[in-house]
């Protein structure tokens, strides 16, 4: 209505409502208001239709995948290159590391070659590797697959270039020895050097730059600081050091010496020459052929088809084989396992140091691992749960968290196995300690039931370079933790009654755990680090073995034949790519509530991603070439 037809006091049909400048931009407001409601409702509507759209579009892919992915061949020689060694446990990727190595774990090793062995399209194995980068303990598992698969009636070829490629390559030479036969190239060394130990001990450095470390230990072998508190090594740190050489070395010789027929004492004497030619090593019958790689593939197809020619014998990539669709072992979440009839076994690992929260592969969280125990024991359909520990230790607080989820897992009714790695000492024992059963390889090092705690006084090298520290505070003991001052003598009174308790905690924990008194524990702890050979005959582990004997163990008593009739869940499930750059935006509440919601997506179409990666990885044979280069040189 135009102004001036308006009555002033209005009428029947209009009222005046405050300040018409302010009503104005009230009503503009709604109107927007409105449009970006409108287009926010019309965004969740497109980006469901998106998510649902690319749903069907992933099955549908696999689906023609599947359709045109070529078959494996139905005659291979299975051939795997540890040019990057053997890892504990899958890789994760993360913003520091896009793209880690893709190297294999020793369980997916050991299972893919007993899968191996069991499929008739498999004739052979060829294993190529120089020097270095495999554990002992992996390498014991490793050389253990080798002979299962061996056993099958099937043979297993080693190939390198040489044996000194990388310094010594006993250790290369360990796992050689578990082949029916050892090839190498005509001009390469074979350097079997034997064991040592070199520890660095940089106490005059910290003296000449001003830091004192001061470090309180319980019992006499717990020399983990060592390094940093002495000039030399103890009389207790080099008889433990020597014991634990001593017994890699009397494993490695009785086992070579056994696999390739000869005395111990003659092995012995080569080892002491540390170094031989190819000849040399060949004469002393510790390698069998001195020839290439395109000779050994020739040899076989002569043995195995009749003709050195026919390339109808496929060589075959081991990850190419692995990843296949109808391959072999592949890790997997609980959700994958949910359609399997087999018994069910979680397996939970506990690598790396031990802490409360994780940061990375180098940590075990117990925040993330006594949860995944307790899941596993609230799971009706799991009846065993297997720890496969590889760590040093760390702290004892989240040492305890993990064994008390054992503790309750086993109030419940479930089966607790160990298995342990290369390494399972200090906390990485305290985890262990209430299991069922504990298996540990021979040359795994394991025990070190001590305590040390304290810290590196470095207010000498501020003194050094004029730099004064005060310190303001309210409490005694406000600087109790401060590197830029001493302990005092009431604190290290206090921390050493702190150090008492836990080592008492630590015993009685044993002591319960192994069914031993206190007494008989603390005479096999002081702190010491035995092999796994050696712990089972002090009574801290009960069989030798690695994660394939521990699940054979659990098959046994589940009356299944072996591991591959058991249904394995990794658990927690590893995290994939959008949880792990959830963990860095925290801060963003939006952002993380957006990014959940497609993490949830993820997870429910994880199945079909790992089928469409593993049938698109069959076909990438051009992936895999590099593999099998070794063997053209």
């Amino acid at each position: 209505m135009p102004q001036s037809f308006r009555p002033q006091g209005g009428s029947l049909f209009y009222k005046p409502k405050g300040p018409e400048k302010k009503d104005i931009r009230k009503k503009r407001w709604n109107v927007w208001s409105i449009i970006w409601n409108a287009v926010k409702r019309t965004c969740t509507v497109i980006g469901a239709m998106v998510l649902f759209s690319a749903l069907l579009t992933f099955i549908m892919l696999v689906g023609a995948v599947q359709s045109t992915a070529p078959a494996l061949p139905k005659d291979m020689v299975l051939v795997l290159k540890l040019d990057q060694g053997i890892v504990e446990k899958p890789e994760q990727a993360s913003f520091s590391d896009l793209f880690p190595a893709s190297r294999p774990t020793i369980r997916q090793v050991t299972d893919t070659l007993d899968y191996a062995a069991k499929d008739k399209r498999i004739k052979a194995l060829i294993v190529n590797q120089k020097a270095g980068g495999v554990s002992l303990a992996h390498i014991q598992e490793f050389r253990a697959a080798v002979k299962r698969f061996r056993a099958s009636g099937k043979k297993a070829y080693f190939y390198t270039s040489s044996f000194a490629d990388a310094g010594s390559g006993m250790g290369a030479y360990y796992l050689a020895s578990a082949f029916d036969q050892i090839w190498m190239q005509p001009v390469g060394l074979l350097s079997i050097t034997g064991f040592g130990a070199e520890i660095p001990l940089g106490r005059a450095v910290l003296d000449k730059i001003g830091v004192t470390p001061q470090f309180l230990q319980r019992e006499k072998y717990k020399s983990a600081m060592e390094s940093f508190t002495e000039k030399e090594l103890s009389p207790a740190s080099r008889e433990s050091w020597k014991t634990i050489i001593s017994s890699f070395a009397q494993q490695v010789f009785t086992d070579i010496s056994a696999d390739r027929t000869m005395n111990q004492s003659q092995l012995e004497s080569y080892v002491d020459l540390g170094l031989l030619d190819g000849q040399s090593a060949l004469d002393a019958n510790l390698i069998d052929r001195l020839d290439y790689g395109d000779v050994l593939v020739s040899d076989i197809r002569q043995e195995i088809m009749g003709d050195p020619e026919d390339d109808t014998l496929e060589l075959m990539s081991f990850r190419q084989y692995a990843n296949s669709a109808d391959g072999a072992h592949k890790e997997h979440s609980p959700m994958i396992s949910s359609l399997s009839h087999k018994p069910k076994v979680a397996l939970v690992y506990i690598s790396g140091a031990i802490g409360s929260m994780g940061s990375g592969g180098n940590m075990a969280a117990a925040d993330d691992i006594a949860p995944a125990i307790i899941e596993a024991a609230n799971d009706e359909t799991i009846d065993t749960i297997v720890l496969r520990v590889n760590s040093p230790g760390g702290s004892p607080t989240a040492s305890e968290t993990i064994r008390r989820a054992v503790v309750r897992a086993k109030e419940k009714g479930k089966h607790v196995v160990v298995s342990m790695g290369d390494l399972a000492a200090s906390g990485g024992y305290w985890v262990a300690t209430d299991a069922d059963v504990i298996f540990a390889n021979p040359s795994t090092l394991t025990g070190s039931i001590g305590v040390i705690m304290g810290k590196f006084d470095v207010s000498g090298t501020w003194d050094k370079v004029g730099v004064n520290w005060e310190l303001i505070d309210v409490g005694d003991n406000a600087g109790l933790w401060s590197m830029n001052r001493p302990f005092d003598d009431g604190q290290l009174q206090q921390l050493n009654k702190l150090i008492d308790t836990t080592y008492i905690e630590f015993l009685e924990r044993v002591s319960h755990g192994r069914k031993m008194s206190v007494e008989d524990v603390r005479k096999v702890a002081q702190g010491r680090v035995w092999t796994g050979e050696l712990a089972m005959g002090k009574g801290l582990v009960d069989q030798q073995g690695g994660l394939y004997d521990a699940l054979n163990y659990v098959a046994q008593k589940e009356g299944v034949i072996s591991p591959a009739n058991l249904d394995v869940v990794v658990m927690p499930r590893p995290k994939n790519t959008v949880e792990q750059i959830l963990e860095l935006l925290g801060g963003n509440a939006n952002v993380v509530s957006a990014m959940a919601k497609f993490s949830e997506w993820m997870v429910v179409l994880e199945p079909v991603m790992d089928q469409l990666q593993n049938t698109a990885n069959s076909q990438n044979y051009m992936t895999y070439d590099a593999d099998l280069e070794f063997l053209k040189q």
